[in-house]
């Protein structure tokens, strides 16, 4: 699996990524809003976990750019803020869940529900 982990906190980006860690994963690292776009412009990660306020443009922001440019873009929004208001902002951004941070452990079984693994692209004969 490829994962991109956007947070301006390098100790959040490490407890993201010590949950998921599984054999073969690859995970990139951003820690604005405007990274994580760039990033996305010429990789496409399997899953996006954003953070939702961050320097310069947030992570509601860059959601909404990266799914307008990627349709496909699969984004789990986190937050320190479990606000009903704010998990409504993240999926009209273009997120597929929310999360507050206190549910960081339960990261592998959030996105193993949401389907996992990304589909398999069809093969032509």
């Amino acid at each position: 699996m490829n994962y991109l982990i956007v947070d301006d906190h390098p100790m959040t980006r490490q407890a993201v990524i010590d949950c998921l860690r599984e054999p073969g994963d690859a995970f990139a690292e951003a820690g604005t809003g405007e990274e994580a776009i760039e990033y996305c412009q010429s990789h496409s990660p399997d899953w996006i976990i954003m953070d939702v306020k961050m320097p310069g443009r947030g992570g509601l922001f860059a959601s909404r750019e990266i799914t307008a440019r990627h349709p496909e873009a699969r984004i789990v929004v986190i937050s320190q803020y479990d606000d009903e208001l704010m998990a409504d902002g993240a999926r009209t951004a273009g997120a597929i869940e929310f999360i507050s941070k206190d549910r960081i452990a339960e990261l592998p079984e959030i996105l193993d529900g949401l389907g996992g693994a990304p589909p398999a692209p069809n093969e032509t004969l």
